[in-house]
């Protein structure tokens, strides 16, 4: 139940990246253009840039994602508070065709909105993860750790296996912040989409 539930989630939370609250659909590839540069500069950065455990910068990331986990499973339950207050009988195509489409941008927003909030916060979860296993890992002590055991079982190649698998762990841990901003950010739109084209529906002129 529980993978199938996360699957369920995960796979609801991609189809509202590419799907507007109108129920316009903008997708192109399993990624958007955003994430595919995240990607490449995830691997760039595993290469080329550190992440210092020493300095407290990953402890200051970690204690930040933590509190954006906490902040966004509180929105989703104000966002589903609200959603079980709501009259949807009164969208009904049957009543005004208007108020049916304007009932299924709300019921889209609702669906969007929460399943990029519980997306977001599992991705900051992802990133807490990442973050500590960096800093119980960090890469300078792997080659330390694998001349001491190669001084001992003479595992000469225990470099090559460990050593690729600390820049992969570098280059996840970069997209999937990314990645992070980038819901965040998208939630924020889906938030502005909504209001604005509420407010914009204002006509002060007689």
């Amino acid at each position: 139940m529980f993978i199938k539930n996360f699957r369920d989630l995960i796979r609801e939370a991609h189809k509202w990246e590419y799907t507007l609250i109108n129920d316009e659909t903008i997708w192109v590839l399993y990624f958007t253009g955003f994430q595919y540069a995240f990607i490449l500069i995830a691997i760039v950065c595993s290469l080329y840039v550190n992440l210092p455990s020493d300095n407290g910068l990953v402890d200051y990331l970690a204690t930040g994602l933590s509190l954006f986990a906490g902040i966004l499973f509180s929105l989703t339950l104000t966002l589903y508070d609200r959603f079980g207050k709501i009259n949807f009988t009164e969208y009904h195509e049957s009543v005004s065709y208007p108020k049916f489409k304007e009932g299924g941008r709300l019921l889209n927003f609702y669906r969007k909105t929460i399943s990029l909030s519980l997306y977001a916060a599992i991705l900051a979860i992802i990133c807490i993860i990442l973050l500590v296993l960096i800093a119980i890992i960090p890469e300078e002590y792997n080659r330390v750790l694998c001349d001491y055991i190669n001084s001992f079982g003479n595992l000469a190649s225990l470099h090559k296996i460990i050593i690729p698998l600390v820049y992969v762990l570098k280059c996840l841990t970069y997209y999937f912040l990314l990645d992070f901003i980038y819901i965040t950010i998208h939630l924020i739109t889906s938030f502005y989409d909504l209001i604005f084209s509420d407010i914009n529906k204002v006509n002060l002129k007689q």
